[in-house]
């Protein structure tokens, strides 16, 4: 992985892109609004450890509190215009590299996702403009503020992807969409960006069918059309 890294350094490749932007929002029945678009969100179903039942809604502040909140978005691909090698490798025969090479870039867009989450605390962002951490310190999550990605345990339902493509534009960034949501290349992040000092990492976890028909009706689709998304979720 190291020889293929200073390979890619050497071919001076730039798989690497990224897009991300700040926006104003406020929260109202778990539903995030964002420009005044809404993304609706989960709540847990479940206590957590610290007795409560979180929502991403609920590090941003309600439309009620007449405060002026924000937001971060954004999308990042370790893959732009890498299918070219990986077919060179693959139609070589050498399935070894194809495969390291797609682990690698996956690696690239997750550590690039970390360097941007830490440039919007420190410079673009600035509300955490005095850290000072170190790697490991980064990597135990010590900052103010989280970056919940889209398919993950805090925003399981891919579909999410569709309205965050769409207000990003990430298409100038090479990534798309496949029908069902996922980002491709297949080596790309998408979330959000919370600042609220009391914003944590949780799991959405296991839903009901009441919960399901509730979250369908925030984003004005079947409930039918958005089960498919969250399979992995319903009880």
């Amino acid at each position: 992985a190291v020889n293929m890294l200073k390979k890619f350094i050497d071919l001076d490749v730039d798989y690497i892109k990224a897009v991300f932007g700040f926006y104003e929002a406020y929260s109202e029945n778990d539903t995030v609004f964002i420009d005044g678009k809404p993304f609706p969100m989960l709540r847990q179903q479940k206590k957590s450890d610290k007795n409560e039942y979180l929502c991403i809604a609920d590090f941003i502040a309600p439309k009620s509190s007449g405060k002026r909140d924000f937001i971060g978005a954004f999308a990042v691909t370790g893959g732009a215009g890498s299918d070219y090698l990986i077919r060179k490798y693959e139609n070589e025969g050498d399935e070894y590299s194809a495969l390291l090479m797609k682990s690698l870039l996956d690696r690239l867009a997750e550590a690039a996702t970390e360097w941007l989450h830490e440039k919007v605390r420190r410079e673009y962002w600035a509300y955490a403009s005095d850290e000072k951490l170190s790697v490991s310190e980064m990597f135990s999550v010590k900052y103010r503020g989280i970056r919940p990605a889209v398919g993950y345990p805090s925003i399981p339902d891919q579909s999410v992807n569709f309205a965050l493509h769409k207000m990003l534009r990430s298409e100038e960034i090479g990534v798309s969409l496949t029908e069902n949501g996922v980002m491709y290349p297949n080596a790309s992040v998408s979330g959000f960006f919370l600042a609220h000092p009391e914003s944590t990492y949780f799991a959405v976890g296991e839903i009901s069918e009441e919960q399901l028909d509730d979250y369908a009706t925030r984003k004005g689709e079947e409930a039918k059309d958005i089960r498919k998304f969250l399979l992995g979720n319903l009880s």
